[in-house]
């Protein structure tokens, strides 16, 4: 079966009589593209490694039912938004109306202690604090709002 494939031209391979098909242009040519996009990755793999930083897996426990909230053990995600305080945005439900046991989980797999400090009445997201100092083996990073 032939096949047309754009910018490409049949030859015959002398070696076993079969056709094949052969760019007649360079990758370069075709996809500018593709080159734009590798020269980009040293920035983006510095600008991803250092988010990597300032993400964080939550771990939480909701012990007792409140305000119409059962009892609950979930896990969620957030970011640093302020390392020197020790402060993570993450969403609203996370942090819950009553009582709030959780922990943060960093990029390196260190656990912090966190504890609640606000969630927005409206708008779909709270804050959770955690101790800097407790952060031993990594460099903590903020993701700037």
């Amino acid at each position: 079966m032939d096949v047309d494939i754009p910018f490409a031209e049949a030859t015959t391979d002398h070696t076993n009589g079969k056709r094949r098909r052969t760019s007649t242009h360079n990758e370069e040519s075709r996809f500018p593209e593709k080159l734009q996009a590798l020269s980009d990755v040293p920035r983006w793999q510095s600008v991803s490694e250092r988010a990597f930083n300032g993400i964080v897996s939550i771990r939480f426990y909701v012990p007792t039912s409140f305000d119409g909230d059962s009892p609950l053990c979930s896990e969620a995600t957030g970011f640093i938004v302020d390392a020197k305080r020790g402060i993570i945005l993450t969403n609203r439900h996370v942090v819950g109306p009553g009582p709030f046991v959780g922990e943060a989980i960093m990029h390196d797999h260190e656990e912090i202690s966190v504890r609640a400090v606000y969630r927005d009445p409206i708008h779909d997201f709270g804050f959770l604090q955690f101790d800097p100092s407790q952060v031993k083996y990594m460099k903590l990073e903020e993701i700037r709002l």
